[in-house]
């Protein structure tokens, strides 16, 4: 019996609906499509300017440059990049590091 339940469970269709999550319960919320999603990559000796960078990806289907590099912005050195937000407004990114190299 416990089977038949397990299966039956496994069957029935979910659907899911994702919420953003963010810092500040005072952030505006997010409505429709993003255009750019922003990531950390870390500098690694002998590649490139071995230095830490924020990238920023353009994720909106929509357009032509979807999945492309739209900017690099070098940080500096090897600063262990950590954490990154948006001010409530939404208007600027932040973002540090742990300057432990």
């Amino acid at each position: 019996m416990k089977r038949i339940a397990i299966l039956l469970t496994l069957l029935v269709p979910i659907t899911l609906l994702a919420d953003e999550t963010c810092m500040s319960p005072y952030m505006a919320k997010i409505v429709g499509q993003e255009d750019f999603v922003y990531v950390w990559t870390l500098g690694v000796e002998g590649i490139g300017d071995e230095q830490d960078k924020l990238v920023t990806v353009s994720v909106n289907p929509n357009t032509d440059s979807y999945g492309k590099v739209i900017n690099s912005l070098s940080v500096g050195g090897r600063n262990e990049a950590h954490h990154s937000g948006f001010t409530d407004d939404r208007r600027y990114l932040w973002a540090s590091g742990q300057d432990t190299i």
